[in-house]
This record gives structure tokens, C-alpha cells and sequence, in this order.
């Protein structure tokens, strides 16, 4: 209840006078009141003065005051009112409506009442409460129940300027998350630290999106290590940027080890800053049952390095990542050491900056069979450029473990496409299916080709990972026997053998162990002849690993 004060002390010149009220803005009279208990209302207007120019009067609103004299000349005007419902507030945070035209908008008039619901209507709840999960709650219960979600690294010292320390910081925050599980946040800014950051069982971390969090290390250490046995349980991060800051590393920007790891990376950015040397990833996780995934991240490689080291027998994806080589000199060391637990599935490389080396994106026999099923590459993009690229690349002449390829893209329209095998002639196959630089590369096994140009030496063939054999005698008097002998296969695989004479004397096959014969597999093939036979590997007996059996042979005498 407001009492109209002005009019209690009476106006000069409304002597006998009268008073009009008038809702805030309009025309429409206000309700009045007479006493405080607002005992009675009234809405009797105009209201007369007394021979002082006053009355007492108390208004529950917001009221415009017209005061007259006793010949009905407007002597003043002016706003009275103070009731929480009409209490006027103009505010660059509420809305309001202004009296004189209508328009709606920040800075325009509304009241205290009007002001107070909004926080009703935004929050569920009265008496300063909030609704939450379908409870009333005071802000801090609220607020407690997101103490143990999320651990910000500023809450526990770390400052995010690239000058500071964040180190000790860091970890605290994660060995707090580390006692329940929990989640670290790391909000926009640059964390330098001069120790390397270990990621325990039931942490993760999550960043404001890369480049906005960078976690990085100022020294020649790992970033971020996820080191140890996991017993089952998982480790995330995402959204994050490693790298290093003033000082030049050649370690491992994140290190994974320890029998059973099991770790998550996801859309996170590796180098890509001037001072991150090193290999971006290596993986050291020891046991079948762990895995660590890489989905979506890019990595940067700045100086000639590897990006990846898988040097383990635990199992390793990489799905729809960017490998891409900033460094422009000449590199013989390739993008990813793979092992034979690897999937990478719909990845882009792009190496195409290199000017020189002997580079191949994937070397995929760096290491002894681990009897791990054999590494699987599927949808892929290779880009090719100036150097000597390949797709993949082989330590070794005969291939120590299988890998299924397919769907791959090799090279691009702009500089060309990237060689699976070069040609020879119009037999379609290549010299020992190497490159011109020594680098073995593939295509899918159904259109890779294996070739030998033999005159005197018995040929295996590496039926593992080649569907096609040719095998060329061209030396003069170079006939006789040619012994062929071949690998492994997996049940269900095709291969076809063709051998091609132009030594000027016949040449007779013989067939090595791994091969189950039919009509016409050793006859001789006479000079300017070719020979085409075609073989499935299939089980033979109870117990036997298989053989390869002919299927059909075509002869051109």
C-alpha cells in the first residue's frame, strides 16, 4: 500500500481544488483507498481537495496524478505508486512495453512483479527454487548434483593463459574425477604443462571442441599417457588439441600401454604448431581383450615422422581420421606401423606436401605375425603428390600376415592416381609387384597381381594376398622344368596361375605340395605358349589347413 505523499502535504494552487488517479499510462481510473487497512476501496473520481490542496490517499499501483485547481486548471502532474506488482522497472535484462507507443523490447517499462514471475517461468519453482528431475530444489542442491560430473580444470588452479604451469592443476582435477569416475572439463584456452598428463581407469576428458582446448606439454615428454591395466574398465577423451609450446618435441604426443587398455579418442586435433616433432600416437596396449580407437581425429605430421606406432598385439581403429603431412622435405618413413590387429575404415591421407623420399602411408609388415586375424584397411582415401608414394608397403618379400583391403581411392584427379602396381607390357602384371621404388603396394586381393620373370629359379607365390600370378620364361633356352610352390590361402580364395614361354624350348610345370592337381596341370607349354590354370583353396581331409585345387586349366600351344 503507498501512500500518496504529495497529496498529504497538499499542492499550492489546488486550494479547494480536485485530483484525478489514473491507471499508469491510460485513461481508465485507478482504485484508491482512504486508509492504510484499506478498509474500504473507491473509484469516485475527481476527487476533491481541501482548502489546504490535500487529501490522504494510498494506491496499490502504479498511478498518474492529474492535480487541478477549483477552476479545473491542470496545475500538476505526476507518478505515484510503489506496490511490488506495479513497481516500475526499466532494465537492459527485461522486456517491457513502452506506455507511449506499445513497442516491446530491452530498456522498455514493466514491472517488479512481472520481473519476479519470469523467474517461476525459467526455473519451475518458487521461493528462489529450481525444478529439477521433477523436484523443487534450492540452487545449490542443484548445483551439487553436477559436483561429481564434472571437474573443470580452473576450478582446481589451472589457468589456460600458455604461460602458467597447469600441470599440478591438471592433475589434481583428474585424480579427483579418478576416485568415482567422473568427467574432466577443459574450457577454452592454451594448458601448458612441463609434466605428462596420466589419464586413469574411469576418467574422461572433454574439451570445448580443438583448437579452442590444447593441452601442451613444454618439455620432451608424452602430453597425456593412458598407461596400465584397465580390468575392464574404459577411458574417453574428446574434444581436445595435443601439441607442445616453446619447446620441440620428438616424443609421442599421447602414449597407450599396459595389458588391457582400453581407450577412447575421439574428435580430437594432434600437432598442426611448430614445435610438435614426434610421432603422434603410440600405442602400446599389450592383450587381445584391449583396444584403443581413434574416431574422427586429425593429425598433423610437422617434421618427417610417423603419425602412428602400433608396436603391440592389442587391437587398434582409426575410423574416419585425416593423416595429413604438413613437413615439405623428403621422408622415407611412413604415416602409420601397423600391426595385424589394426581397422582403419573410411580415413583420408594426404601426404602430398612431401617433395622426395621413399614414402609409403602404411607399413603393414614392420613387425612378426602376432596371430591376430591380419589388419583390415576398408574406404579410405590416399592422395598422391610429387614423391615417390604407395598406399602400403611391405618389409618383406612374402607377406608375414594377411589384410583384407577394400574399397580404398587411390590418388586424385588433380595429380594423378597412385600406383597399385605398375604394368608390364600387355600381360598385365608387375615385376615382383613392386614399385619403382622398391615399395610394395596393393590393391584388393581379387585385383592384385603377383609376377616373376624366371628362367631357372622355382616361384612361390604369395597366394595370401594375390589373386593373379604370372610368371613370364623369356631367356633363350631357358625350358625345362619351372617349379611353382605357393602359401597359404583362406578357404573360399580363388587364384589363377599364368605362365607365359618365350624361351624357344618347352617348358613343363611342377607343382609344389600346396597344390592338388587335375588333367593337363604338367603339360609342357611350348615356346611362344601360355598356360592358365585356376585353383580354390578348399579344406582336404579331417584336420588339414587345405590346399589349393584345381578348378580348370587353359592351354595355348
Amino acid at each position: 500500500m503507498h501512500l500518496i505523499n504529495p497529496l498529504v502535504a497538499g499542492i499550492r494552487g489546488a486550494e479547494i481544488g480536485s485530483v484525478e488517479l489514473l491507471e499508469r499510462g491510460t485513461s481508465t481510473h485507478a482504485v484508491y483507498y482512504k486508509d492504510f487497512p484499506a478498509t474500504q476501496q473507491y473509484s469516485v473520481q475527481p476527487i476533491p481537495l481541501d482548502s489546504f490542496g490535500s487529501v490522504t490517499l494510498y494506491v496499490e499501483e502504479l498511478v498518474d496524478v492529474l492535480v487541478r485547481d477549483q477552476n479545473g486548471v491542470l496545475v500538476r502532474q505526476f507518478v505515484a505508486g510503489d506496490h511490488a506488482a506495479s513497481v516500475e522497472v526499466i532494465s537492459q535484462s527485461f522486456s517491457g512495453v513502452d506506455y507511449r507507443d506499445g513497442t516491446k523490447g530491452p530498456f522498455k517499462p514493466t514491472n517488479l512483479a512481472s520481473v519476479l514471475d519470469l523467474w517461476k517461468t525459467n526455473s519451475g519453482g518458487i521461493d528462489w527454487k529450481v525444478l529439477v528431475g521433477g523436484n523443487v530444489v534450492t540452487i545449490g542442491e542443484a548445483l551439487s548434483s553436477f559436483a561429481g560430473l564434472y571437474y573443470n580444470v580452473k576450478s582446481y588452479g589451472a589457468l589456460g593463459n600458455g604461460v602458467a604451469d597447469d600441470g599440478a592443476a591438471i592433475q589434481a582435477a583428474i585424480t579427483a574425477a579418478a576416485v568415482a569416475g567422473g568427467t574432466v572439463f577443459f574450457p577454452p584456452g592454451v594448458f601448458r604443462t612441463t609434466v605428462t598428463i596420466q589419464v586413469p581407469v574411469s576418467v574422461c576428458i572433454l574439451g570445448s571442441g580443438a583448437p579452442a582446448s590444447k593441452l601442451a606439454i613444454d618439455g620432451n615428454l608424452f602430453v597425456v599417457q593412458c598407461a596400465g591395466d584397465d580390468n575392464g574398465g574404459t577411458r574417453a577423451i574428446r574434444n581436445m588439441w595435443f601439441g607442445s609450446i616453446n619447446t620441440v618435441t620428438t616424443n609421442s604426443t599421447a602414449l597407450v600401454s599396459g595389458a588391457g587398455a582400453r581407450v577412447l579418442f575421439e574428435d580430437c586435433l594432434f600437432g598442426n604448431d611448430t614445435t610438435t616433432k614426434g610421432t603422434h600416437a603410440q600405442l602400446q596396449n599389450s592383450t587381445l581383450d584391449s583396444l584403443v580407437t581413434f574416431n574422427r581425429c586429425s593429425f598433423f605430421e610437422m617434421a618427417g615422422n610417423n603419425i602412428v606406432i602400433a608396436g603391440n598385439t592389442g587391437r587398434s581403429t582409426f575410423r574416419d581420421c585425416d593423416f595429413k603431412s604438413i613437413f615439405t622435405g623428403a621422408q622415407s618413413t611412413p604415416h602409420i606401423f601397423a600391426n595385424d590387429s589394426m581397422l582403419i575404415e573410411g580415413c583420408r591421407f594426404d601426404a602430398s606436401s612431401l617433395t622426395s623420399g621413399t614414402f609409403a602411408y602404411i607399413n603393414y609388415l614392420s613387425q612378426a605375425p602376432l596371430g591376430n586375424g591380419g589388419a583390415k584397411f576398408v574406404n579410405n582415401r590416399f592422395k598422391s603428390g610429387a614423391a615417390t608414394l604407395a598406399a602400403f608397403r611391405t618389409s618383406s618379400t612374402v607377406p608375414r600376415f594377411g589384410i583384407w583391403e577394400s574399397g580404398n581411392s587411390f590418388g586424385d584427379l588433380a595429380t594423378g592416381f597412385l600406383p597399385l602396381y605398375l604394368e608390364d607390357g600387355a600381360d598385365g602384371f608387375a615385376d615382383a609387384a613392386m614399385d619403382t621404388a622398391g615399395l610394395r603396394t596393393h590393391g584388393s586381393r581379387l585385383s592384385r597381381s603377383f609376377g616373376a620373370i624366371n628362367n631357372a629359379t622355382p616361384v612361390n607365390i604369395d597366394a595370401k594376398n594375390y589373386a593373379l600370378a604370372v610368371i613370364k620364361r623369356t631367356t633363350a633356352g631357358g625350358g625345362g622344368a619351372l617349379t611353382i610352390t605357393a602359401s597359404l590361402g583362406s578357404l573360399g580364395d580363388a587364384l589363377t596361375v599364368q605362365i607365359v614361354n618365350t624361351t624357344g624350348a618347352a617348358v613343363t610345370p611342377a607343382w609344389g605340395s600346396m597344390f592338388l592337381l587335375g588333367s593337363g596341370a604338367t603339360s609342357s607349354i611350348t615356346t611362344g605358349g601360355s598356360g592358365q590354370y585356376k585353383f580354390d583353396f578348399l579344406p582336404i581331409g579331417v584336420g588339414t589347413t587345405g590346399k589349393w585345387v584345381m578348378t580348370g586349366v587353359t592351354l595355348t600351344i
